[in-house]
Parts: C-alpha cells; sequence; structure tokens
C-alpha cells in the first residue's frame, strides 16, 4: 500500500491513522489464522506470514488457537490461559449396574475403572436399585425415587374400591404389592360410586342391577322382592291356575292367585260367583245345579222328579239351571215315588186295567176317586184290559199292548247273529284300499250321498236315494284328485266337498252341478303342517280345521295355505287319528273330538274342542279330555250318543289294544279334564284278540225310541277267519262284554265287518239307518 498524499495527512490523522505506515501485524508461524502476540510488524500491507489476529498461545501448533474447543489433554487448546476446563465428572459404580454414587465421584479427563458418567445410585450394592429401575414388592426404593414399593406389581390384583363397599370396579384391576386403603382385591362393583350396589346385594324392584350380575329386577331369578304372579291375559284379576309361576315386580297382566281355570273370560275365576249357563263360573269342577253356591237368582225354580213322569214334587223344591231327567219345572205330582201318579187329574178308568181315558176330572187332594186312575196312566185302549202301559207287550202280532205306538219284530233269542247279507238292505262294492263315508246332500234333492276315495287319485261320488237291493248307485261321478285322498267331508252350509290329501299336504275343494262335479280350488300348507289333511273337520260356513302331523290348523277354504289359520299344537300328541263331530254333553257343547291312540307310550288320548279358531296347544286349548291306561290305545275311534236317554250325549271312545288285544268300547257322560277309562259309566270288553273298537257309533237300530251302542270288531272271527262283526248293545251302564250283546252284525263271506259305522238317512224316509263298512264292501242296513 502506498502513502497518501500530503493533502491527505490531515484526514489521515484525524480518522486516528497515526503513522501511515504503523497497522500492527502478528506473524502466523503456524499458519492458523491466527499469530503471536509478541513481535508485531507494523506495516501498511500484511507481510508475509502475517495476520491481523493476535492471540495465539503457541505459534507453532495450529491446533491451538482462541476459538478452539478445550480437550482434557493438560494443553490449553482455546489460549484462554486455563488448561482442561471441562474435566468431566465421574461416580463411582461398586454394583455395575450403568449407574454410580453421588457419594464417590472425581473429574479426570479418562473414565477410571470402576467410574461411570451417570450419577444417582441410591443403593450402590445393588444392581437392580437404580434410577428408572422396575419397583419390586421388597421393601426398598428400587427406582431411586425415595418410594419404598409404589406401584410395584405383587401377587394379586387390587380393585380401587370408591365406594367402600368391599368391591371394586372390574376394569380398573392393578397387581400391587402394597395397595392404598381404599383398595380390595375382590372385583365385581357394577357402580362403584353407590355402596348399596355389589354382588352381596339382594336383587330389588327398583330398576337397578343390585347384585351386579348383568339382570335388572323381574329378569334376575334373585329377585329377592315383588311378587310371585301367575299370568292373568284375561285381567279379571286372577292368574290361570295352569300358569308358569314367576317372579315380578309389577302387577301388569299377573296376579298373585292362581284361581283362575280360564284366563281368557274375565268373568271365570275362583272369586267369581256361580252362575247358570254351562260353565264353572267359580273354578271349583262344579257346574251350575252340582255347584252348592250356585247363585240362586240365576237358575230355574224347579222340583225333584225321582219317578220321571215329568211331574215334580211340592215337597222337594229346588234350583236348577237346565230341565233334565231327575227334576221337573212344576210341583204336581202327587206321589213322585210312582211314575204311573203324576199330578191330581184323574181319568175314568172302563176295563179296570188300571189305565184311564176319556175326559180329565180335576181333584184336589191328589186322593184318588173311586173307580179313577191318575193321568199319568194313560190307556190307549180303555176298553180292552190286556193293552194299558203297564202290559208285556207281544212281538210280531201286530197288537200293541204296552200303547207304546210300536209292535217290535220277533228275533231268534237264541240265535243273535244276523248276517249282513240277509239284513241289508243294498250292498256296495269298491276296492279294498278305499273307504266310503255320507258326505250329506251335494246336489240338493234332500237325499244324503257318499263319497268314495283312497288308494288313488278317483274320488267317486255317488248320489242318493241308495237302491233298495245290491247294485250300484243311479248316478255315479268320478273326479280325478291331485293324490289319494284320505279323509272327506261337506263344507257345513255349502255343497262343497273337501277332501284331504296328506301325501301332498293339501286339501282340495270340489262342487258343481251332478254330472259336472271338479276341483275348484286347493289349501295348501306351507310346510309348517306337514301331511296335512289326514282328518277334516267343518264348522260354520267356510271354516274347516285340518288335521296334520303333530297338530291342528283352522283355516277358511277362502283361504289358499292351511297354516295361516289359527294352529292348535299336538306338543307329544299327534291328534289327527280319528275325530268326531258334534255331540252335547251334559254342561258342554263340542265342536269336535280328536284323538292319539299313540300318546304317552301308548296310553292313548281324546281331546274335547270347541268350534271356531283356537291357537295354542292341545292340552290348554281342549275344554275336556281323557287319558287311557298304558298301552290302552284310546282313541282308534270316537263317537256321541245319548245311551240313557237323558238328552244329553255320551262320549264314546274305543281302545282296541287293551287286555291282550280283546279291546274296549267306554262311554262318558261329564265331561271335564283328565277323565280316566275309570271314570266311564260303560265300559264294554272284548275277547283276546278281537281288538273291538275299530268303530263305534250309537243308533236306534230297533225302534224302540232309545238308542242301542254299536262296536266293531274287524279281527272277530264268529263264523270264519275274517268274518268281523258288528256287536249292538241295549246296554247303558256297568261293564258287559261281547257275550251280552243283544245282537252281532256279521259277514259270513269274511269281509271284515266292522272297518266303519256310519248312523246315516240313506233312503230319505226320516229314519236312521246304518252304513257299515267291511274289508271291501259296504252294506245299508235299515232298523233291525
Amino acid at each position: 500500500m502506498k502513502c497518501p498524499l500530503p493533502i491527505l495527512l490531515t484526514w489521515a490523522a484525524l480518522a486516528g491513522c497515526g503513522d501511515p505506515c504503523d497497522t500492527p501485524w502478528y506473524p502466523d508461524v503456524d499458519g492458523d489464522g491466527w499469530g503471536a502476540t509478541t513481535s508485531p510488524v507494523h506495516a501498511c500491507e500484511a507481510p508475509e506470514g502475517a495476520v491481523r489476529r493476535a492471540g495465539d498461545c503457541d505459534d507453532d501448533n495450529r491446533a491451538i488457537h482462541p476459538g478452539r474447543v478445550e480437550r482434557c489433554d493438560g494443553v490449553d487448546e482455546d489460549c484462554d490461559g486455563v488448561v482442561d476446563a471441562d474435566i468431566p465428572l465421574w461416580y463411582a459404580d461398586a454394583d455395575g449396574d450403568g449407574w454410580g454414587t453421588t457419594r464417590l465421584t472425581t473429574r479426570v479427563c479418562d473414565v477410571p475403572t470402576g467410574f461411570v458418567e451417570r450419577g444417582g445410585d441410591c443403593d450402590d450394592d445393588d444392581d437392580a436399585a437404580f434410577p428408572g429401575a422396575a419397583e419390586r414388592c421388597n421393601g426398598q426404593d428400587d427406582d431411586c425415587d425415595a418410594l419404598v414399593d409404589e406401584g410395584a406389581p405383587g401377587d394379586a390384583i387390587w380393585y380401587p374400591d370408591l365406594d367402600g363397599d368391599g368391591f371394586g370396579a372390574d376394569d380398573q384391576g392393578q397387581l400391587l404389592c402394597d395397595p392404598p386403603s381404599t383398595w380390595t382385591p375382590i372385583a365385581g362393583d357394577c357402580d362403584d360410586t353407590r355402596n348399596d350396589i355389589s354382588p352381596t346385594r339382594f336383587e330389588l324392584c327398583n330398576g337397578v342391577d343390585d347384585d351386579c350380575d348383568g339382570l335388572v329386577d323381574a329378569d334376575d331369578p334373585t329377585l329377592a322382592t315383588g311378587y310371585l304372579a301367575w299370568p292373568d291375559a284375561d285381567g279379571d284379576g286372577h292368574g290361570a291356575s295352569d300358569g308358569e309361576p314367576t317372579w315380578g315386580c309389577s302387577l301388569v297382566g299377573a296376579s298373585t292367585d292362581a284361581i283362575d281355570c280360564d284366563d281368557e273370560d274375565p268373568d271365570v275365576h275362583g272369586a267369581a260367583t256361580e252362575v247358570c249357563g254351562g260353565g264353572d263360573e267359580d273354578c271349583d269342577g262344579l257346574v251350575d245345579g252340582d255347584d252348592p253356591t250356585l247363585d240362586p237368582t240365576s237358575a230355574l225354580q224347579a222340583w225333584a222328579d225321582l219317578d220321571g213322569d215329568g211331574f215334580g214334587d211340592p215337597d222337594a223344591p229346588m234350583s236348577a239351571c237346565v230341565l233334565h231327567a231327575g227334576i221337573a219345572a212344576n210341583a204336581l205330582d202327587c206321589d213322585d215315588t210312582d211314575r204311573w201318579i203324576g199330578p191330581d187329574v184323574w181319568l175314568a178308568d172302563a176295563d179296570g186295567d188300571g189305565a184311564g181315558a176319556g175326559p180329565p176330572t180335576q181333584g184336589t187332594t191328589c186322593t184318588r176317586p173311586f173307580g179313577m186312575v191318575n193321568v199319568a196312566s194313560l190307556d190307549c185302549d180303555d176298553a180292552d184290559r190286556t193293552r194299558h202301559p203297564r202290559a208285556t207287550e207281544l212281538c210280531g202280532d201286530g197288537i200293541d199292548q204296552d200303547c207304546s205306538g210300536y209292535d217290535p219284530p220277533c228275533r231268534d233269542a237264541f240265535d243273535p247273529l244276523q248276517d249282513l247279507d240277509g239284513v241289508a238292505r243294498a250292498m256296495f262294492e269298491r276296492s279294498a284300499d278305499q273307504q266310503t263315508v255320507s258326505v250329506g246332500d251335494l246336489d240338493g234333492d234332500g237325499y244324503t250321498d257318499l263319497a268314495v276315495f283312497g288308494g288313488s287319485s278317483d274320488l267317486t261320488v255317488l248320489f242318493g236315494p241308495a237302491p233298495e237291493s245290491a247294485g250300484v248307485f243311479q248316478d255315479a261321478v268320478h273326479v280325478t284328485l291331485a293324490g289319494p285322498a284320505v279323509s272327506a267331508v261337506r263344507i257345513r252350509g255349502r255343497s262343497e266337498l273337501a277332501l284331504g290329501i296328506p301325501t301332498l299336504d293339501l286339501v282340495q275343494v270340489v262342487s258343481g252341478p251332478r254330472h259336472g262335479m271338479a276341483v275348484i280350488g286347493e289349501i295348501s300348507s306351507s310346510g309348517t303342517t306337514p301331511q296335512a289333511g289326514r282328518t277334516l273337520v267343518s264348522h260354520d260356513t267356510g271354516w274347516l280345521t285340518v288335521g296334520y302331523a303333530g297338530g291342528l290348523s283352522s283355516t277358511t277354504t277362502a283361504s289358499e295355505a292351511i297354516d295361516v289359520g289359527c294352529i292348535v299344537d299336538g306338543q307329544s300328541a299327534d291328534p289327527s287319528h280319528a275325530v268326531a263331530t258334534g255331540g252335547h254333553l251334559r254342561w258342554l257343547s263340542i265342536g269336535y273330538v280328536v284323538s292319539d291312540p299313540g300318546f304317552r307310550g301308548g296310553s292313548g288320548g281324546i281331546w274335547l274342542m270347541e268350534q271356531g279358531c283356537t291357537i295354542g296347544t292341545l292340552q290348554n286349548r281342549s275344554v275336556a279330555n281323557v287319558i287311557g291306561t298304558p298301552g290302552a290305545g284310546l282313541g282308534e275311534a270316537m263317537a256321541f250318543a245319548d245311551l240313557d236317554g237323558d238328552g244329553y250325549d255320551e262320549l264314546l271312545g274305543t281302545a282296541t289294544d287293551i287286555g291282550m288285544g280283546a279291546g274296549g268300547v267306554f262311554a262318558w257322560s261329564e265331561p271335564r279334564y283328565d277323565l280316566t277309562l275309570a271314570d266311564a259309566i260303560l265300559g264294554v270288553m272284548g275277547n283276546p284278540n278281537d281288538a273291538i273298537g275299530a268303530s263305534v257309533a250309537g243308533a236306534d237300530v230297533d225302534g224302540d225310541g232309545e238308542m242301542e251302542l254299536l262296536v266293531g270288531a274287524t279281527t272277530a272271527d264268529l263264523v270264519g277267519p275274517d268274518s268281523g262283526a258288528v256287536y249292538v248293545f241295549e246296554a247303558t251302564a256297568g261293564v258287559v262284554s261281547t257275550a251280552d250283546a243283544d245282537w252281532i252284525l256279521l259277514d259270513v263271506g269274511g269281509d271284515a265287518v266292522g272297518t266303519s259305522l256310519e248312523v246315516v238317512d240313506l233312503d230319505g224316509d226320516g229314519t236312521e239307518d246304518l252304513l257299515v263298512g267291511g274289508g271291501s264292501r259296504d252294506w245299508w242296513v235299515p232298523g233291525l
């Protein structure tokens, strides 16, 4: 650099330059950019090997100058006059756990043996104790935080117990060595804010899960409070006697008593008053007049009629709901022990036979005037003393000795066997796999028609009247069905014939003019009623009850599906084996009866059902039932008949397996639940292997005004193998055998008579005839 011009000297001096060439330069021998502070050189331009920065304390070592990082090596690298200013602090580590104790330290550049750079070990004799170590259950401070065993996992799970009830919340459990005093080793508290809720509490009716089992109030079987209640479906305040009791917190739809025998009728329960009407209103098993608690205001005033002459004893008043045998609606009888003495009215007895005629004379004291008899002894011929109501009737003489209006034909008392071919009015041939049933008047001509079906898809309708002699009906129509039918019934109130085809789970409906009958519709099962159509019952117009394998379904012919109607589940019974309709038993009008001979392992059972739509099980929807004895097979056939002439039907049922295959027929007059064979008023027993009871019916076959009992026995061999028989009994009570039969119908040709029995008027004369079925023939039999 050149010196400035003289004109500039003043400026340079003023600027503090001093000597224009007095700038100090420092020699930099080691070339590190820093010169030694000794021996500076003043010059305007940098001398070679000199720098402006001074301060190098060792200009022979380029690694030493201001700004260098001080190292622990005994050298002042940064020329600050201090040698090794940042010497590390080392901690003694006696247990070799990588952490040293603060009680023994040293500062040296290199790590001494047995020392580490981390301090804070609170136990330098235990290599498992150091900062950050896992706290152990040992009574020591393992993690060096001045706390002992805090949070150390123990052998048991502890739970916080905020409400102090001894139970902790499940989701808060921890393995602890020394839990806080508010913790518990027992879990299960579903609400840790309430000490009245825990697993040891009783379940109460409060809408809360008191015992922490996940169930609240009545849903918890351990409920301690509330009500043991029975279902009350009809809302009458009384529970169903056949219902299942449950503990509950509400009595809505339930009751604390179980005295309701009909939980569908609010007027029927154990606290009700018995009134006339045919029902057991107070559920005591007694109906109407049989119940001493009957409300007399609902009954009729009646008097005892012990002699059955229709006149009551004035000294024996009573209340009655209905007039039946044994009571009368008047008190006019002058002697209630003698049926030939009635009211205080008298007739002249011209022929002296004890029966009178002519104009009646009113008495005043029930004292018989001379030459007169009581009006109850009415003579049919007061000029002939051999003819009067108490005379012995002589058969076949054309004279009505006993004034019955009927002269019975004579029968050979020593030969009750009657060959059907000799007494039947007509006989019809059919195949052995077919059956013949009456189906009412389909064409409206006043005659009952017959249907022949089974074995094939062919249906034959035989239109009445029946022929007088063996042969065929004048009019017979054939209809092709979808499959072989096993049941047929006329739809009540209509000219339609329903036929059950269980192999296809359907019912086909046939109708049309006499010579144009055809299938007009069908009702099928959607799968829930297998083998639908095994039996059929016709109810009100358009309604059918269809038996299937395991139950019953009521539906309308307008429906296309059987199971859209009302289902009765048979449960352990198959109620489609046999069916009987109609019937008016004492206190009870029955719609139909079904049976299952295989019920309860072969004991068999019969159930009486009401007409119409019913939903439920066979056991709880029936209005009465009969259960057979083990192995009896009760329910092979059924019917209704008024055998004792009291105006009420008896239920007839057969058991073909009872008594070493002898079979039996029974009659019950009082319908109720769980009747047995011992409750029957009449029992008919067969001979071993007769299996009587394949069919049963009641009919007045001799025209005496009283019904006889008819029983079919297809295996009876009275005149040869497979002759079969129909036994006819006049007995109405007690136990009888086939030897007591009044008549026996059979077929000498061996056609297994008795497969079926029907009481039907086939000639349209207004009197009942018999339709007797055999193996391959049917007979139309008028009165015997």
